[in-house]
């Protein structure tokens, strides 16, 4: 059974401003010069065009030159209300920013309503990081010697003094085609090093 979940079709009912038509095709016309892909370009139209039809349908037809910034905030928080994601936000105002930029350099408006609308921000998971500090750096060092193996000292001292490169750069894929040898009293690096905090268990 398929478990798609379908995304919700936003559809505004509505005409589009003749002034308004004529402004996009000039538009349309300038990002297919600039070689955007068919695709971007129908993604802009659909954008655009049910933003001009909720102009007609809720706004008294305006033209782009009488559309404030209140205005094209009533439409995205419209198209909020409705289902849509907030990348979903951000694409159909990025558009309409699109298209302003462009009518501000044939000098047919003067500002870019956009401007000064703050879009909802897309939530972006972030890793949370520890880093040990010197005192620890010191005594974790000094459990290594007891440990008396040299392959292993060797290497976790390299994870400690270079753990961007090793832990960043692809290093950690060298180490663990060593350590995954049985080898005794090697200490697994990513359980001691990946979370900083893992060098508690060393010390206990």
């Amino acid at each position: 059974m398929n478990m798609t979940r379908k995304r919700k079709v936003l559809v505004i009912e509505g005409s589009i401003n003749k002034q308004n038509l004529i402004a996009y095709n000039m538009y349309k016309g300038h990002i297919q010069l600039k070689g955007l892909s068919e695709k971007t370009i129908k993604s802009y139209e659909y954008d655009l065009f049910a933003w001009f039809r909720f102009i007609n349908t809720y706004q008294e037809d305006k033209t782009y030159k009488e559309v404030t910034t209140e205005d094209i905030e009533e439409f995205l928080m419209f198209c909020r209300s409705e289902g849509n994601e907030v990348s979903r936000i951000q694409r159909r105002a990025a558009g309409i920013s699109s298209f302003y930029i462009f009518l501000r350099k044939k000098k047919k408006v003067s500002i870019n309503p956009v401007d000064d609308i703050e879009c909802p921000r897309k939530k972006v998971f972030v890793r949370e990081k520890h880093f040990l500090k010197m005192e620890q750096v010191d005594e974790l060092k000094s459990k290594l010697r007891l440990l008396d193996n040299i392959i292993s000292e060797t290497f976790i001292l390299l994870a400690i003094n270079t753990s961007a490169v090793v832990f960043q750069g692809g290093g950690m894929d060298l180490l663990n085609s060593v350590l995954s040898k049985k080898i005794s009293n090697i200490i697994k690096i990513e359980d001691l090093f990946a979370n900083a905090r893992g060098y508690k268990s060393l010390l206990k």
